[in-house]
């Protein structure tokens, strides 16, 4: 469950979330405190938070470049309007409904129930490794942890409570929007939100991960309700003077259950620049993006065509000639893998994962 604190002094700053929350809207002003130290790499504003010591009374997270920022207050705790222990505040904190995070509760099971706890950042750090999700109810202090109940590949949403910030690429559910767009319109976001039909925007993608130290996360699941993910490390889309060129590192095959194509084929999205209906940047004589039906880092053409049209059963099933790859396919190499280029998805859904 992604957790998005933010209170009168805890600050967190989530491009996931799509929030800007400034100072003044926490009706605190910066100039009542001092930066005590400032740490990169940091992977959630979580993790950022859980750095604060006694002697910190406000952090500052900023996802790109994970960087972390401690403060104290000028004065000392009287001399700040709203001087908590950012790691122990007790201010109420806003935590992620269960719905906006696309998961159904029923999918976990409650591993342990604890009382007293102050607040939900508490709550958060309480978590293990073994807990995907974590509850936190103000009246009482109560903290709840969860585990999936099939276990981390029976949830939609699987992630360790404790680092969990996984930006949200693009998401497919169902057919009610059309990925067949311009270039103008995959310049930004559009769909119905994250938890739908969804695509963040190429110059925002660009922005998340120009640094080149982030991994990028598959998730796809069938007519049968089967899932399946695979994780990609040195994930980067360059600007769009280089036509969003992709970057793609080695597949991390200890995080996947199913093996892509290989980046040797020229259909992997390796090195290609994005194309659309009206922009035609692939390595083809073709125009893919037009060929199969989206916009898409397309090759010659493509191992997978999440951008693609989404075909409900029966057509999910076997596309023919000249449909066979038009869907939301996947290829790959995988001798055991039960599909193939003419097969669409249920569900696509592409994440960046954390820092490397």
């Amino acid at each position: 469950m992604a957790l998005i604190f933010h209170s009168l002094i805890l600050f967190f700053c989530y491009k996931a979330a799509s929030a800007q929350y400034s100072w003044a809207e926490q009706r605190d002003d910066l100039s009542e405190y001092k930066l005590e130290t400032s740490v990169a790499g940091v992977r959630s504003g979580l993790d950022c938070a859980t750095l604060a010591g006694p002697q910190h009374q406000a952090v500052e997270f900023t996802e790109l470049g994970g960087i972390c920022r401690l403060y104290s207050c000028q004065l000392g705790t009287s001399g700040c309007r709203k001087c908590r222990n950012a790691r122990n505040s007790t201010l109420p904190l806003l935590l992620d409904r269960w719905a906006e995070q696309r998961d159904d509760l029923s999918e976990y099971k409650l591993d342990s129930s604890v009382a007293g706890v102050r607040s939900g950042l508490e709550c958060a750090t309480l978590a293990g490794p073994q807990h995907q999700a974590v509850e936190f109810t103000e009246l009482g202090g109560i903290c709840r942890l969860y585990s999936c109940q099939l276990g981390t590949s029976g949830c939609r949403k699987c992630r360790n409570a404790r680092n969990s910030t996984l930006p949200l690429l693009l998401h497919r559910v169902d057919g009610s929007v059309d990925f067949y767009r311009n270039w103008t319109d995959y310049l930004t976001e559009f769909g119905q939100g994250e938890d739908r039909n969804y695509w963040m925007g190429l110059e925002a993608i660009h922005q998340l991960t120009r640094a080149g130290d982030r991994r990028v996360r598959w998730e796809m699941s069938d007519w049968n309700g089967t899932r399946y993910y695979l994780e990609d490390t040195h994930f980067a889309i360059q600007d769009a003077s280089q036509g969003y060129r992709v970057s793609v590192g080695e597949q991390d095959l200890s995080k996947s259950n199913v093996v892509a194509c290989s980046h040797g084929s020229p259909y992997f999205l390796n090195g290609n620049m994005f194309s659309t209906m009206d922009r035609d940047q692939d390595a083809g004589t073709q125009n893919c993006a037009i060929s199969y039906h989206g916009g898409w880092w397309y090759a010659n053409c493509h191992c997978f065509n999440p951008n693609g049209k989404y075909f409900e059963p029966p057509f999910a099933f076997n596309q023919t000639q000249p449909l066979a790859g038009v869907g939301m396919s996947f290829t790959s190499q995988d001798p055991v893998y039960p599909f193939v280029h003419s097969y669409s998805m249920n569900t696509y859904e592409c994440m960046v994962a954390g820092s490397l």
